[in-house]
C-alpha cells in the first residue's frame, strides 16, 4: 500500500515537472520581455581586512545590477568555524547603474563573542534590489574569503 502511494506521488511529481518545463519554454511564449544586456555578478573580493584585535572586518565585493532594478543593498554574514566567530552587517543602499557596482560592508563582532583570526572564513551575501515600485528581488551567494590583518 505504501509503495503504491509513493509511486503515485513520484509519478505526479514527474508529470508536474514536465508540464511546468513545457509551459515555461520559449516556444510557449514564456520569455523575458526585457532581457538584460549584461550578466549579473555577485561576488566578494578574495581578501577582507581584519583589525589587529580581530573585532572588526571590512568586506568588499561586486553586486552588479541594471538601472531597471533600482537600488541594491547587500547583507553580509561572515563565519570562521575554527574560532567560532561570526559577524553580520549591511552595505549602504546604492543605485543600480548597470556598470561594475561595488559594495563595502563593515562588520563588528558583538560584545562577548569570539574574535576572528587571520585566515579563511566563509562569507555569504544577500543582495536585495528594489525597483521604483518597491518590488524586491534577491540574490544569495557564499564563498571563502581570506582575512588579512591591516
Amino acid at each position: 500500500m505504501q509503495k503504491t502511494i509513493a509511486k503515485r506521488r513520484l509519478a505526479t511529481l514527474a508529470a508536474v515537472s514536465i508540464t511546468a518545463a513545457a509551459l515555461a519554454s520559449p516556444a510557449a511564449g514564456w520569455t523575458d520581455p526585457d532581457p538584460q544586456p549584461f550578466q549579473m555578478f555577485r561576488l566578494f573580493t578574495p581578501e577582507a581586512k581584519l583589525s589587529a584585535d580581530g573585532r572588526k572586518l571590512v568586506v568588499t565585493g561586486m553586486a552588479d545590477c541594471g538601472p531597471a532594478e533600482g537600488v541594491v543593498q547587500v547583507a553580509v554574514s561572515v563565519l570562521q568555524h575554527e574560532a567560532f566567530a561570526a559577524a553580520r552587517a549591511f552595505s549602504k543602499e546604492q543605485a543600480c547603474t548597470g556598470a561594475e557596482d561595488t559594495f563595502t560592508a563593515e562588520l563588528t563582532v558583538k560584545e562577548g563573542k569570539p574574535s576572528f583570526t587571520a585566515g579563511p572564513v566563509q562569507a555569504c551575501g544577500m543582495a536585495q534590489m528594489r525597483n521604483e515600485g518597491g518590488a524586491p528581488d534577491y540574490d544569495f551567494w557564499c564563498t571563502f574569503v581570506t582575512l588579512v590583518v591591516e
